[in-house]
């Protein structure tokens, strides 16, 4: 058993661990033989498994060895060494910096945004392609966000090749059936592997950078845009075929893929896709102080900014034409509202700033009126003399025959028009 503070092969002192996984851990250590060089250590365990368990497990973790030290790639660990130890076996690798995007994503708590997932995606596609280029076919076979690391300059890095296997054509079934659930295809629990799996893998870890929310061992993968509303549909649906249960009705390749997925950024970056109703707005107010900024690491954030509220009424302008929609437009001055020569309509100055119910006091100013009036003629005619009231109103004058329009609106400075038409007759 390796722990901190070992010398092993006389060469490798240990330091501490990076993490543990079903079949060992890994170790940070120092090559004392290249000036304290800072390596990787992955211990590979074989004491508490079977002898024909542990057999198996020798050749899996040779097989990635010599796997790995053929493989000459910019996104893959390179492997230095690898030797025995009482229980167990050990690779030894250059150390990649950085974190893994599960422990990036547990930190941020939450999803990240659509463009950065992207542009991982791209990489990955990249480096999956070229395993799948390898003649035969290599298929990585655990492709997950804890397996993806990324170092400090922002670049991924595949590890964990401890599952991976050589794709063999017409074979029925895989020799081991391993991997992780959620993230590992139909096939992989009980028929044969092939580049297209790891398509499953990828599409199932986009799900949950998108989403923020973790696979359990389901194999149909949820709408991200369920989970995830701003998402953009064309990413959604290439998620969604990426995990189809069926390898044939997935994506052909990596690189078919990674076409599609520049397409989808291309849009985003021209509009194309928006998913938000501010994000167009956003592009056109200047930003504020303070406010919310996104980074790699961040998920996508709108944060939309409301125009400021005009100091001063609207200057209105009086239209030619009658107006046909009183609820939306205000009424001219000397305008003819007549409808017909039988019912002429007497326009009302109306108050911007009235309540809908100053008709009321109009009226009753006119009855008031009406009054002082009559009693002045009965003075001047009988000479103060007592009068009979009529009971009944005599009919109201010509000129008042006819409609009354009173307009009027809630707020003097903006908004429809209401319209109250009184008859006269």
């Amino acid at each position: 058993m390796i722990k901190p503070g070992d010398i092993v092969q006389e060469r490798y002192a240990v330091v501490r661990p990076l993490g543990s996984g079903g079949f060992g851990a890994v170790f940070l250590a120092t090559d004392s033989r290249l000036g304290n060089r800072q390596i990787a250590l992955k211990y590979f365990a074989t004491a508490h498994m079977r002898p024909d368990e542990a057999a198996q497990a020798a050749q899996l973790f040779q097989s990635e060895a010599h796997t790995l030290a053929n493989l000459n790639h910019p996104n893959l660990t390179p492997v230095l060494d690898y030797f025995d130890v009482s229980d167990g076996w050990v690779l030894v690798m250059a150390y990649v910096p950085g974190d893994s995007l599960a422990t990036l994503q547990k930190r941020l708590n939450g999803p990240f945004g659509e463009h950065q997932v992207i542009d991982w995606a791209i990489e990955l596609c990249t480096v999956l392609d070229y395993l799948h280029r390898q003649r035969p076919p290599l298929v990585f076979r655990d492709l997950k966000p804890s397996n993806i690391m990324r170092t400090p300059d922002g670049k991924l890095m595949l590890i964990d090749f401890g599952i991976v296997r050589t794709f063999k054509e017409g074979q029925h079934q895989d020799t081991v059936q391993m991997g992780t659930p959620g993230y590992a295809p139909p096939e992989q629990y009980g028929g044969q592997t092939e580049p297209r799996s790891d398509l499953y893998s990828l599409g199932a870890t986009m799900y949950v950078l998108l989403t923020g929310e973790r696979l359990t061992g389901g194999l149909l993968i949820p709408s991200v845009r369920e989970r995830s509303p701003d998402v953009s549909p064309a990413l959604d649906d290439l998620v969604r075929r990426m995990t189809a249960l069926r390898p044939q009705e997935r994506p052909a390749s990596a690189l078919a893929v990674r076409s599609e997925l520049e397409q989808i950024r291309d849009g985003l970056s021209s509009g194309a896709f928006v998913a938000n109703p501010f994000a167009a707005a956003d592009a056109a107010v200047s930003p504020q102080p303070n406010a919310f900024r996104s980074t790699s690491d961040e998920p996508t954030r709108v944060n939309p900014a409301l125009p400021a509220r005009p100091t001063a009424p609207p200057v209105y302008q009086p239209q030619a034409a009658p107006v046909q929609n009183y609820a939306q437009s205000a009424p001219q001055p000397n305008q003819n509202y007549a409808q017909s020569s039988q019912n002429p309509v007497v326009p009302v100055a109306v108050s911007r700033r009235g309540n809908g119910r100053w008709w009321l006091v109009a009226l009753l100013v006119l009855l008031i009126g009406g009054a002082g009036a009559a009693y002045a003629l009965r003075d001047r005619v009988f000479g103060g003399a007592d009068v009979g009231v009529a009971t009944a109103l005599p009919a109201a004058p010509d000129a008042l025959l006819g409609t009354l329009i009173v307009t009027s609106r809630d707020n003097a400075d903006s908004g429809p028009y209401s319209l109250l038409e009184i008859p006269l007759q």
